[in-house]
């Protein structure tokens, strides 16, 4: 898959219709993410006029919402066994679903292959907790060569990336991803700029910027770079479009930077401040970026990449909680390379919290 991600992604939605091979009518009595999106649509009432409309309502792209829309003057079908899925969507619209996405290639750690049994495991305590669907995204154990300065760029824009862009065509409600590497919130974080617009803020909790690119990596490892992909720069195979916009994103707990990631938050690439609520002011809606190196090594022995000086849980938690006056539509946990993982429980908690709103 070559070119910008996000343009990638908005053409699935027709491409799903067209290879039913059917038009409208048979689309929508698939089993396709166009359908579930239809059966969806048919419960939303009058109040629903537009496409637009029924993307805010179930978290499809537009193009999905659009073939979703021209269904609604087609009485709905009667329920069979392959439509089943669809209603089963309908039902959970606004529900949270947790996507478990568990790539290591973006990581060149010591740690890095305990990456995969890490996200599973929190991914089922996640499931646990928040009483939230874990959907299991399949992600290659192969590796690949360093090319163009990016280790394992094969496999990060091939079978990798696919996987994660299906999952995401129209999830039903706000998602939680579960890495993997930080490399695994490129696609949902490029997809909610997608869908939400240029107003969208990023609390981004790291130990570390990830604003490197190619040129100035250290190490060729893209977990390093996926901030500075998410703000369109760097290799273009990586890059967002449309970007997140500069100074739209905050910088929270990190403290280790290489010299031209310095050099991108000294020219307001992004934000750097103690007041993660002020610095998201002007927002009109919020993905949480969560890398849990943000927390010192002494509160969690599962950190991939550990930085001395770093958050308890009960501060990440009450800073996490500050972000309750924005609409949260989207957040992810990553490089968790441990399997003990209880002690995140609170950590959870409140994410489920700012994703559902209800706090």
């Amino acid at each position: 898959m070559k070119g910008p991600f996000v343009a990638s992604y908005a053409g699935m939605g027709p491409f799903t219709a067209r290879r039913r091979g059917g038009g409208v009518a048979k689309a929508t009595f698939g089993t396709s993410e166009v359908a579930k999106v239809a059966f969806a649509t048919w419960s939303l009432g009058p109040g629903v006029t537009t496409f637009a409309d029924v993307a805010k309502a179930t978290f499809a792209t537009f193009n999905v919402a659009k073939v979703a829309f021209a269904t609604r003057h087609l009485d709905p079908p009667k329920p069979r066994p392959s439509a089943l899925h669809g209603l089963a969507a309908a039902a959970s619209l606004g529900r949270v679903l947790i996507n478990a996405v568990p790539q290591f290639q973006g990581a060149l750690t010591e740690r890095a292959p305990e990456l995969p049994e890490g996200c599973v495991a929190l991914a089922e305590l996640a499931g646990h907790v928040l009483s939230a669907p874990v959907h299991h995204i399949r992600q290659t154990r192969e590796t690949s060569p360093v090319v163009d300065g990016i280790a394992n760029r094969a496999v990060l824009t091939g079978a990798n990336r696919s996987a994660q862009l299906a999952a995401l065509e129209a999830p039903g409600g706000p998602v939680l991803t579960i890495g993997g590497d930080c490399g695994v919130e490129l696609i949902p974080i490029g997809v909610a700029r997608y869908r939400f617009g240029p107003g969208l803020g990023v609390a981004w909790f790291d130990a570390h910027s990830d604003l490197n690119t190619a040129e100035t990596s250290p190490s060729g490892a893209f977990h390093g770079m996926v901030l500075r992909s998410l703000l369109g720069e760097g290799d273009p195979e990586f890059a967002a479009n449309p970007p997140v916009e500069p100074g739209r994103v905050v910088l929270a707990g990190t403290r280790a930077f290489d010299d031209a990631e310095r050099a991108a938050v000294d020219r307001g690439l992004v934000v750097e401040t103690a007041d993660v609520a002020a610095g998201l002011a002007g927002a009109d809606k919020v993905y949480v970026h969560l890398d849990l190196d943000v927390l010192d090594p002494a509160e969690f022995d599962g950190l991939n990449y550990p930085e001395p000086g770093g958050l308890t849980i009960e501060r990440l938690v009450a800073m996490l909680r500050g972000l309750s006056g924005f609409e949260v539509v989207g957040a992810g946990i990553t490089e968790c390379a441990g399997t003990e993982v209880r002690v995140l429980e609170p950590v959870l908690e409140v994410l489920g919290e700012l994703l559902t709103g209800k706090q």
